[in-house]
C-alpha cells in the first residue's frame, strides 16, 4: 500500500508542476491512468506489472490505485523481460550500472559471493547450498533486514564444511572490492524482475550463475549461467574452474553483455529517443 499512496502523492506532485516542462522524465515505478500533461512524458519502468501478481500485498494495492503505466510518450523497460510483461509496448533501454574494475581470473581469489538484502524472499539458504556442494567458500553481503533470519542462516551454514562469511552493511567501495575479488555470482532468488547484482558481477569480471527465473536469464542470456536445482549451479561453478578454455570462453561473453550496462550507453539510448 506504501509504494501505491506514494504514485498518487507523486503523481499529483508532477502534474502541478508538468505544465513548466518539455520534457518530463520518470524513473521510477508510476502506476495510474494519466498525468494529463501536454508535456513530453518517459517512463523507465523496472518490474512487470503488478497486477500480473498474486498475493495480499497486490489486492490491497490495487484497491487504492488503478495497476496500470500511466500515459506518456515513451515507455522505457531496463531488460526485454520487462517489456514482455507490461501492459504497454516498450522500448528497451539497459539500466547504467555502476563502474567496476573488470578483474581477470588470475588476480582473483577463491570465493562465490551473494549481495543483495538478507531476507527471506532472497532465497539465501539456497546459495550456501549451492557453495557447499561446489565446495567453495561463499560470501554473504548486503543490508540486513531480517536478524532472525540471519540467525537461521548462520545456524545452517555451520553445518557445512566450507567457510561461509556473512558481512552485513558494508560500506560501497569495501563491497565493490569483494565483487571484483569473487570468482562467482550468485542469484538465487526465483521472482526477480531484473536482478541488479547479476550485472555487477559481470562488470566486475566475476562469473554469474542464477535462477532461470523470471528475470535473471534474460540479463545474463546464456544457458551455461543457469540453473534450476543446487546439484546443477554447483556443477557449472566446478566445470568453470577446472576448464580453463571453456572459463576464457565464458569471461569474453559476459564482457560483452557488461559493455550493455553502461552510463555511456544509457545515455546514448535516450538521446536516440529524444532524437
Amino acid at each position: 500500500p506504501q509504494r501505491a499512496l506514494e504514485c498518487r502523492f507523486f503523481k499529483n506532485k508532477i502534474k502541478e508542476k508538468a505544465e513548466n516542462y518539455d520534457l518530463i522524465f520518470i524513473t521510477g515505478e508510476l502506476w495510474g491512468k494519466s498525468l494529463d500533461s501536454s508535456s513530453k512524458i518517459f517512463i523507465y519502468v523496472h518490474q512487470k506489472t503488478p497486477d500480473e501478481r498474486e498475493g495480499i500485498y497486490r489486492k490491497i494495492v490495487n484497491k487504492i490505485t488503478p495497476l496500470k503505466i500511466i500515459d506518456t510518450d515513451e515507455v522505457l523497460c531496463n531488460s526485454e523481460y520487462t517489456e514482455k510483461n507490461i501492459d504497454r509496448d516498450g522500448e528497451v533501454v539497459y539500466p547504467p550500472i555502476n563502474e567496476f574494475l573488470f578483474t581477470d581470473w588470475e588476480r582473483k581469489e577463491d570465493y562465490a559471493i551473494m549481495v543483495g538484502r538478507i531476507a527471506r524472499d532472497k532465497n539465501i539458504e539456497e546459495g550456501i547450498e549451492i557453495a557447499a556442494k561446489a565446495e567453495i567458500p561463499l560470501k554473504v553481503t548486503g543490508f540486513l533486514k531480517d536478524k532472525e533470519y540471519l540467525e537461521e542462516l548462520k545456524t545452517l551454514a555451520y553445518s557445512k564444511k566450507v567457510e561461509i562469511d556473512f558481512e552485513t552493511d558494508l560500506e560501497w567501495e569495501e563491497l565493490k572490492k569483494r565483487i571484483e575479488k569473487a570468482k562467482f555470482g550468485l542469484c538465487t532468488k526465483e521472482d526477480e524482475d531484473f536482478g541488479m547484482p547479476a550485472a555487477e558481477y559481470m562488470k566486475a569480471g566475476t562469473i554469474p550463475i542464477v535462477k532461470d527465473s523470471w528475470g535473471l536469464p534474460y540479463v545474463v542470456k546464456h544457458d551455461e549461467l543457469k540453473y534450476w536445482e543446487p546439484e546443477e549451479a554447483a556443477e557449472k561453478i566446478k566445470d568453470i574452474n577446472e576448464n580453463q578454455a571453456f572459463r576464457e570462453n565464458l569471461t569474453g561473453k559476459i564482457r560483452k553483455i557488461s559493455e550493455k550496462f553502461s552510463r555511456k550507453n544509457f545515455r546514448r539510448s535516450i538521446e536516440e529517443l529524444l532524437n
